[in-house]
């Protein structure tokens, strides 16, 4: 069989009415994706000492750090959230 865009997309060769097909099938139980900005920006020289920290971040003391980093900004950011 030859692979080609109708075989794989089952709408045909249109991606806008997969789209609007996966629209319709949207399920209301999940809330829907929030926006978001940026709130620290870290630039290292080296990428194995950034490799080290995304892993550290990634950690559950890693994740306790940030928030303790960021606690004025979080709070900052859901006092401005009950505002809109």
């Amino acid at each position: 069989m030859k692979i080609n865009a109708s075989n794989l997309n089952p709408y045909g060769k249109s991606s806008r009415n997969h789209h609007f097909a996966q629209a319709a099938q949207r399920r209301t139980s999940h809330p829907p994706h929030r926006l978001f900005g940026l709130l620290l920006c870290a630039y290292y020289f080296s990428k194995k000492d950034a490799s080290k920290r995304e892993e550290y971040f990634k950690t559950t003391s890693g994740k306790k750090t940030l928030r303790l980093m960021l606690k004025e900004s979080l709070i900052e950011v859901r006092r401005l959230r009950t505002e809109e």
